[in-house]
């Protein structure tokens, strides 16, 4: 009988699509980086001091196949997993509007949909979870901000504003006047803010609470994989900038964030194209930033242009890789004959990306299926990267 799992594993093989299910299902290709990674998880989870790293990868060679991996993976081992592809919509350099596509994609361990805020609606005020989290607004942040909005939140569980209070959390700030004014109704006092929040110094304090949040649920920590990252090179050179320091802040964390792993995947021509194209370095020395700022970003760009390298399969992944889509296909659509020599012959003659290979072999197992035989099995270019600067991105919240 057909098995419905390995039909969706196939078909997202076949289109492209990113699938968590055939990323933990091709573990074994890569294993050397993917061991070293799963060291970095487990030493973050158990020392709660959080880290990062670079991948690159040529298009369509396996980048978010392997960030799915590392989902499955992380997953395993009792993270909470946040994947996002950077784009207009989730751009690197605003760190608001990346955060709200986060939390929106933030998966607990062993869960299918994503959401966890329901998790800490059970929280009761003077809950030991409760005491732990608002020490940590308190004394972790750098603003206080999330303290008044956390004891809000749980205050506010039966009464119309607790709405506000949880999309706030999500990343859709409410006023402080309403902060201020539910936070005398519940608790019979006015709250002092020590700092005044602003967002372009202070919003990374929900990224911080956040991870300590997560780790309250029961989770060991919190992984986050930005894929596509090279499209941060179509954002103008102001914007590049800011997410440039933004993520030196995942990369070097600040004290704020809790047992947080951050990886984030670029094309390999990024350093050459971007980097050496846009003398990235040349327009940090000219600007009037801080030296702080200057050296953060500097950095950023060093782990870029020595970030982890994919290679190509080598054959002997490559035909494990195939001989195991064979397998998959006959559980997904009914065994069949198949050459299994035939099969790895067509996919390793069938271009020069894995993607089209993988493509190359279902199509061969295809013909097999539905006549016995298979024809001419034949490929078509996958386009390349396009990482020219977009007019419509020049100045995105700049």
């Amino acid at each position: 009988m057909p098995d419905f799992k390995s039909r969706h594993m196939i078909e997202a093989l076949r289109s492209g699509v990113p699938s968590r299910d055939v990323g933990a299902y091709f573990s074994s290709s890569r294993g050397e980086l993917l061991d070293s990674i799963a060291d970095d998880i487990a030493a973050v989870a158990e020392s709660g001091h959080s880290n990062g790293r670079i991948i690159l990868g040529n298009y369509g060679e396996g980048k978010t196949h392997l960030l799915n991996t590392v989902a499955s993976m992380a997953m395993a081992q009792g993270m909470a997993v946040s994947m996002l592809p950077l784009s207009k919509e989730a751009p690197a350099n605003n760190l608001q509007t990346l955060y709200q596509k986060l939390i929106g994609n933030t998966f607990l361990p062993g869960q299918v949909q994503p959401g966890f805020l329901y998790k800490a609606e059970n929280f009761q005020l003077n809950s030991e979870k409760t005491k732990s989290a608002l020490l940590y607004a308190a004394t972790e942040l750098d603003s206080d901000r999330l303290y008044y909005v956390f004891r809000d939140f749980l205050a506010s569980r039966d009464s119309e504003e607790h709405s506000a209070f949880e999309a706030d959390l999500r990343g859709r700030l409410t006023t402080v006047g309403m902060i201020r004014q539910c936070y005398a109704r519940f608790f019979g006092e006015k709250p002092e803010f020590k700092t005044k929040f602003e967002r372009s110094k202070h919003f990374f304090d929900y990224f911080g609470f956040m991870s300590h949040l997560l780790k309250i649920i029961g989770c060991k920590g919190w992984v986050i994989l930005f894929d596509e990252a090279e499209l941060i090179g179509r954002l103008g050179r102001k914007s590049r900038k800011k997410a440039y320091l933004n993520m030196s802040r995942f990369l070097t964390p600040p004290h704020c964030l809790d047992s947080v792993y951050t990886v984030y995947a670029f094309a390999s021509s990024y350093p050459e194209e971007i980097i050496n194209g846009k003398d990235e370095y040349g327009a940090l020395e000219l600007g009037e930033d801080s030296h702080a700022d200057k050296d953060a970003a500097k950095s950023v760009l060093d782990r870029i242009c020595n970030g982890d390298m994919l290679a190509r399969l080598t054959r002997d992944e490559l035909r494990s890789s195939i001989d195991e889509i064979a397998r998959l296909h006959s559980k997904a659509f009914g065994t069949h004959e198949v050459d299994l020599d035939a099969l790895f012959t067509v996919a390793d003659n069938a271009g020069y990306l894995l993607r089209t290979k993988v493509r190359a072999a279902i199509e061969y197992l295809d013909q097999v299926m539905q006549y016995g035989v298979a024809g001419n099995v034949t490929s078509t270019t996958v386009e390349k990267e396009d990482l020219s600067e977009d007019d419509s991105l020049k100045d995105l919240f700049d």
